[in-house]
């Protein structure tokens, strides 16, 4: 049966969704941990739990360059963490001010780790069994069939998606703003759930759609790190799906400032890119 296990003890509730409880805890010997259980028996909330504990094996086989998170304990619903130390970025999905430059060299130092490391094995990420690696052209197809890409659109999408190929990297695969922690001048990713093998660049793309609007200086420090040949048609690809995710998801909530201007950005983008 699962649960909290001896030798930690509850403290405050730190998140509560419908897939899952978050409290803070501490361990008989003293150490700060998070106690994480899953709430759902969705396939998908299910996949993606076994996903990022995959991960953190996969950090404890080969330590990575940058801070990750440890496992102390694991059954089938609850997985206690060693806490790590910090702040949000911010308490939201999107930010709503721009960022100083320190925190900005923080995060894109951050996320440059991430993309500098490879899981044990090689580049390439086994994908879970049943949880194969996204495929961006189905993608296109379901966000054009959904009438967020226009013919032209799911067109240029298409051709920039062939001429990439098979390429793949390991990816965080959600560094929104509530999963970026700052502490002591650096950033650390937290939440692995989504990571796994993504189109390069994927990470740079979800930074720009949640934090490209309010932060200029966040923006710039993206496209700078994008604007390289071996990125810059992944970021496009990247960053057309994101912005139809993330009009999806505020269907019916009120819109981000500035994403018509994202994604008037991303189609100048793709009209130069995807002829």
């Amino acid at each position: 049966m699962s649960g909290v296990p001896d030798g930690v003890r509850l403290g405050e509730l730190l998140h509560r969704t419908g897939k899952s409880v978050v409290h803070a805890g501490t361990t008989d010997a003293g150490e700060p941990v998070v106690v994480k259980t899953i709430t759902t028996d969705e396939p998908y909330w299910v996949r993606c739990r076994a996903r990022e504990l995959a991960t953190c094996a996969a950090f404890a086989e080969r330590p990575p360059g940058f801070v990750a998170p440890r496992v102390r304990y694991a059954d089938e619903r609850t997985t206690v963490y060693a806490r790590l130390p910090g702040v949000r970025l911010h308490d939201r999905r999107h930010l709503d001010a721009d960022l100083p430059p320190a925190t900005v060299a923080a995060v894109r130092a951050a996320v440059r780790a991430v993309a500098a490391w490879s899981p044990p094995g090689g580049t390439a990420w086994s994908a879970l069994d049943g949880d194969p690696a996204p495929d961006p052209s189905a993608t296109i197809a379901a966000e054009h069939a959904n009438g967020l890409l226009s013919d032209g659109e799911r067109d240029a999408l298409h051709r920039l998606a062939d001429r990439l190929g098979p390429a793949r990297a390991f990816a965080h695969g959600d560094p929104i703003p509530t999963n970026i922690l700052l502490h002591d001048g650096a950033a650390v990713l937290v939440d692995w759930e989504l990571s796994g093998p993504r189109l390069p660049g994927y990470d740079w793309a979800v930074l720009f759609v949640t934090g490209a609007a309010a932060s200029p200086a966040l923006a710039a420090a993206v496209l700078a790190e994008t604007d390289r040949a071996e990125l810059r048609d992944a970021f496009t690809v990247n960053l057309g799906l994101l912005l139809c995710r993330e009009i999806r998801i505020h269907r019916d909530l009120p819109a981000p400032a500035g994403l018509d201007r994202l994604r008037a950005l991303w189609r100048r983008r793709l009209t130069a890119g995807g002829s």
